[in-house]
């Protein structure tokens, strides 16, 4: 199961609350020409001609973009896909313990790879982790640990009867959007920011779901029934919600009826039981209405945070790196 949920005195929620406001609106402040980057990159790799007749010199006047940054990209993401997943298994290991069957390795390497491929489901993910790195510079992904319950009605002779089904118990290898990413701008590590996390964007049966599988506090479903209606949950511009419409419209697929709950899943230090130190907690907070839709200590033996990325070209002394889109610029 899900790691408790944390049951905070109203100062407690008060406080927390309050901070994560403060910091979101901040950061939200800075994000914009992040944003406009990732969306200006993201047109230029479609290559849409900004009309479909030019007028000018003349009626009719060629209208053909060459995409070059498609062109790029999709050379080195067929290398890349190759040399991670052209050969069986997709990992190597070497075990250090002593003792073990001469054939440990193998053995690890097998499970560790069926693992991957047939539970985890990793190699999507991987992909559109790989895409970003190569397109804007900067893959991020994180691990964690997801558990779906789900109901199901069976008639056993003559009386239908209701039980649970368990149809994800698992770990997680999942890619983080640029564009959903969210760390202060003054830090360079996840991991010794004050706080990190990313945007989610869940539909109504996503969230049912989810709390009824433990990830959220029972009854937030009903608590943010009401701001499903609006087209999105978010109260600021600049957030990944912005280039995930400029995307449909790219596609031509932008829904007329959206019903989704945008909110942000935090990984931060802070005092959650008074006693003046700070605690490492993960909060899934709905900012639109204020709500903490969930609360935990941090689960890992190490406290970290899931967060890992990488850099297509390194940027010195930087976190984020240079991808193809900027080089052709």
């Amino acid at each position: 199961n899900y790691p408790r949920l944390l049951t905070l005195d109203e100062d407690a929620k008060s406080r927390l609350i309050s901070y994560l406001k403060d910091e979101l609106f901040k950061h939200r402040a800075e994000r914009g020409p992040f944003i406009e980057r990732l969306e200006k990159n993201q047109r230029d790799y479609w290559a849409e001609p900004s009309t479909e007749v030019r007028t000018f010199p003349f009626y009719g006047a060629s209208n053909i973009i060459i995409p070059l940054t498609a062109i790029s990209v999709e050379a080195v993401h067929a290398r890349m896909m190759t040399m991670f997943f052209g050969l069986d298994p997709w990992v190597a290991v070497k075990v250090k313990a002593d003792g073990l069957p001469i054939d440990a390795d193998s053995a690890l390497e097998n499970f560790m790879h069926h693992n991957l491929k047939h539970e985890m489901k990793a190699r999507r993910n991987i992909e559109d982790f790989v895409l970003e790195d190569i397109k804007f510079g900067t893959g991020i992904g994180r691990s964690g640990y997801e558990k779906v319950v789900k109901k199901a009605v069976r008639t056993i002779g003559n009386v239908e009867q209701t039980f649970e089904v368990i149809t994800k118990d698992n770990a997680t290898l999942d890619p983080v959007p640029n564009a959903r990413f969210l760390m202060p701008f003054t830090v360079q590590d996840p991991q010794l920011s004050p706080w990190c996390g990313e945007e989610h964007s869940m539909t109504p049966y996503e969230i049912k779901m989810h709390q009824e599988s433990g990830l959220f506090y029972p009854g937030i479903y009903d608590e943010l029934y009401s701001y499903f209606t609006a087209s999105t949950g978010t109260t600021d511009q600049n957030s990944g919600q912005d280039v995930t419409q400029q995307q449909e419209t790219l596609e031509g697929k932008v829904p007329v009826f959206p019903e989704r709950i945008d909110f942000a899943e935090l990984w931060l230090a802070f005092d959650v039981d008074g006693d003046n130190k700070d605690e490492e907690i993960q909060v899934h907070y709905h900012e639109q209405s204020e709500k903490l839709m969930s609360v935990r200590y941090n689960w890992k033996e190490d406290l970290s945070r899931p967060y890992r990325y990488s850099n297509y070209i390194r940027v010195e002394h930087r976190w984020s790196g240079i991808g193809i889109c900027k080089q052709n610029e």
